[in-house]
C-alpha cells in the first residue's frame, strides 16, 4: 500500500519509520530541506540503544501529491491544520488524523461525508533529534477509529508497533484528551518531568484537583478509573519531558489551544466553573508569547523562569490552604 504522513516530526517520523517496513511510505514535509535529508538518509529510527535505518520516499507538500495516496496520515500539530485543510478536502483516498485534543473533531465529521475518514491516537513516546532521526522513548498503543460505521481499520499492527481498532471514536479521544489536558500543561508550567506530577506532594495536589475539576466538566462514567489510567501514564513515562515541555523550551507553539482549550469551550457551554483550568492554561499560553515576542534569549529565558516561580507559589498557596482547611474542619 502506498502511504503519505503528512508532518515530519516526531510521531510521523516514528509511524512512518515501522510502516516503512510493510508499505511504501512517504513523508511529506513542510519544508524541502527535511525532504531532501529524509530521501537522502532515510529515517533512523533509534530503539534500545540500536540505529535501525529505514528506506521511505520524502516530499514537501503539494495538492497535487495528496492523491497519490491508499492512506494519508495526518500527523501535523492541531494548529498547523487549518493550512492544509484545502488540499485535504480534495483528497480522494483514506485520511487517518493521529492529533492531540479534540479541536479537529469537525474537521473530521465534514470529511467523513464523503470520504473514508479515521481518528486516532498515539501512545507511543518518541522525540525527534534531527530532520531524519527519531527516538522511540516509549512502547505504547496506535488506536483507530472512524465516525462512520463497518469501517475496517486502514492498517495493521506488528508486534514492536501494535494497531488497535476502537468502536467508539469519541470515548477514544476523550481518554487520550485528558491525559493530554493532565499531563501536558501541568510539566510545561512546572517544568518537571512527567513522573514528578505523582513523586512531588505539592503537585500531586495540583493534578488531584485539576482531575476533579476536569472530571465535573466531562462527566466521566468511571472517574477512579480515568484517573488510574493517567496515573498510569505517568509512571511509565516518568522520566519523559511531555511535547508540551519541549515545545516551550524550543520556543515552538503548543497545543494548548486543542487540549486545555476544548475543556474550557465544553466548561462555558455547560457553565461551569474551572479557575484550575483556566489558570494553567493562561501560564502557557503567557510563555508561548514570551517566546514569540522576545527575540531576546535571555528575556525569554527569564520570562518563563518567571512564570515557573510564580506557579509553583500558587501550587504552595494551593496546597496549604486546603491543609488549613482541614485543620478547621471538626
Amino acid at each position: 500500500m502506498k502511504i503519505g504522513i503528512i508532518g515530519g516530526g516526531a510521531i510521523g517520523l516514528l509511524i512512518g519509520a515501522y510502516l516503512a517496513d510493510e508499505h511504501v511510505v512517504t513523508i511529506i514535509t513542510r519544508s524541502s530541506e527535511q525532504a531532501e535529508d529524509l530521501a537522502q538518509h532515510g529515517i533512523h529510527l533509534k530503539k534500545d540503544d540500536q540505529v535501525h535505518i529505514k528506506k521511505v520516499q520524502a516530499a514537501s507538500i503539494s495538492v497535487l501529491a495528496l492523491n497519490d495516496y491508499d492512506l494519508l496520515i495526518v500527523a501535523v500539530k492541531q494548529y498547523a491544520l487549518e493550512q492544509i485543510v484545502p488540499a485535504l478536502e480534495k483528497v480522494s483516498g483514506t485520511l487517518l488524523f493521529v492529533q492531540n485534543g479534540m479541536s479537529h473533531v469537525p474537521l473530521v465529521k465534514r470529511l467523513s461525508l464523503d470520504k473514508k475518514v479515521f481518528v486516532g491516537v498515539v501512545e507511543h513516546g518518541a522525540l525527534k533529534t534531527n530532520h531524519h532521526t527519531v527516538t522511540h522513548t516509549g512502547m505504547g498503543l496506535l488506536k483507530i477509529s472512524s465516525y462512520q460505521q463497518n469501517n475496517e481499520a486502514p492498517i495493521a499492527g506488528y508486534s514492536d508497533f501494535p494497531v488497535v481498532y476502537e468502536d467508539e471514536a469519541h470515548d477514544m479521544l476523550t481518554k487520550k484528551l485528558v491525559v493530554n489536558a493532565m499531563i501536558n500543561p501541568l510539566t510545561a508550567v512546572l517544568g518537571v518531568p512527567n513522573g514528578e506530577l505523582l513523586t512531588n506532594p505539592y503537585f500531586k495536589q495540583l493534578f488531584d484537583s485539576l482531575f476533579e475539576e476536569i472530571s465535573v466538566i466531562l462527566q466521566f462514567d468511571d472517574c477512579d478509573g480515568m484517573k488510574w489510567h493517567i496515573e498510569n501514564v505517568c509512571y511509565k513515562t516518568a522520566r519523559n519531558h511531555s511535547s508540551m515541555l519541549r515545545d516551550l523550551e524550543e520556543g515552538r507553539p503548543t497545543e494548548i489551544d486543542s487540549i486545555l482549550g476544548y475543556v474550557l469551550t465544553i466548561a462555558a457551554e455547560k457553565k461551569s466553573q474551572a479557575p484550575i483550568t483556566k489558570s494553567l492554561y493562561l501560564m502557557v499560553k503567557g510563555k508561548e508569547r514570551g517566546r514569540r515576542e522576545d527575540t531576546n534569549e535571555v528575556c525569554v529565558v527569564c520570562i518563563n523562569r518567571y512564570i515557573g516561580y510564580l506557579a509553583r507559589i500558587w501550587v504552595f498557596d494551593c496546597f496549604y490552604h486546603n491543609e488549613a482547611m482541614d485543620e478547621k474542619s471538626p
